[in-house]
């Protein structure tokens, strides 16, 4: 079974993709992403690690 690609992006990844798009990061992004995408403190937590990955993917496939 072949994955369907145009699958809409979840809360986290938004957020995720978001914060990995900003060059100065403030000292807290998860408190940054509860308001400004109006997640939950965990989701928030989730979606910084998963845009800490997408930066380093970046950085190394860039």
């Amino acid at each position: 079974m072949t994955p369907r690609l145009n699958l809409p992006a979840d809360e986290i990844t938004r957020a995720a993709q978001w914060l990995a798009d900003v060059s100065n990061w403030p000292d807290h992004p998860a408190d940054l992403l509860v308001h400004r995408f109006d997640l939950k403190s965990w989701q928030a937590r989730k979606a910084v690690e998963k845009a800490k990955r997408m930066q380093l993917l970046r950085r190394v496939h860039g």
